[in-house]
């Protein structure tokens, strides 16, 4: 994936090829991954982040939603 300038140093950008958060990483999909907390609010606390960088939900395209909310579902069944 290219990134933009926009994404350098953000946190989940650099999540998936990190090795201090490569562990953390439940499932990476196509346009999204699931990746667990470091520092949980609560036990189970895991976040589901667009590979694309972008700044709202509004954002995302219709494939991107959908991959997201699926892997969301996912998630909470698991």
């Amino acid at each position: 994936m290219t990134r933009t300038d926009e994404a350098a140093g953000c946190v989940f950008c650099d999540a998936p090829a990190s090795e201090t958060a490569r562990p953390l990483l439940v499932h990476e999909g196509r346009l999204a991954f699931v990746i667990l907390n470091l520092y949980p609010y609560n036990a189970g606390h895991l976040m589901v982040v667009p590979h694309r960088h972008i700044a709202t939900l509004a954002a995302l395209t219709r494939a991107e939603l959908t991959e997201m909310a699926v892997l969301a579902q996912c998630a909470e069944q698991a």
